[in-house]
């Protein structure tokens, strides 16, 4: 708990040293995002890189929790996940804020004591990117595959991530 206050408090640190000054749309080639959010497996950091306007790679390193309905309720162990985005255009543009949306597909793997498993995901995102202050607000909904330690199909499994924008 201790962990997760401290992680909240730095990124409202993060937040209040923004300005205005940084007009550079969050979707943008070089821009690159860390904050808290979940993946494929993947609960903790939270990382996004632009590669192009359109086209980013997203991360996500810390807790191995599961998928699905378990995935805070048994926290332990390590894991990592990555997903590859296209970005598309905006469905709502303001002055304030873009509401967007991306769709890919991603792996992950965790590992805690004598369990691991391994898992592929589609990737549906629903993100809330504000103009004022270079963070976004992300909802996915992430079908998944588990590949080990059994084959299953999970159809309903959802994500989401809170990020800080660098130039």
């Amino acid at each position: 708990m201790k962990t997760i206050l401290s992680l909240t408090t730095a990124l409202a640190a993060l937040l209040c040293m923004s300005t205005a000054a940084d007009a550079k749309p969050i979707h943008s080639a070089g821009r690159f995002g860390i904050g808290l959010g979940s993946g494929t497996i993947a609960n903790g950091l939270s990382l996004k890189y632009f590669m192009a306007d359109s086209l980013a790679i997203q991360a996500n390193v810390g807790a191995f929790g599961g998928r699905g309905g378990d995935r805070f309720k048994d926290n332990g162990g390590i894991a990592a996940s990555a997903d590859i985005l296209i970005e598309n255009s905006p469905l709502i543009a303001s002055s304030l804020l873009n509401l967007e949306w991306n769709y890919g597909v991603g792996a992950g793997i965790g590992v805690r004591n004598d369990n691991s498993a391994i898992a592929a995901a589609g990737v549906l995102g629903l993100e809330v990117n504000f103009n004022v202050i270079p963070v976004d607000i992300v909802l996915e909904y992430r079908p998944n595959l588990a590949l080990s330690p059994d084959v299953e199909l999970d159809f309903v499994d959802f994500s989401g991530h809170i990020r800080y924008y660098f130039q």
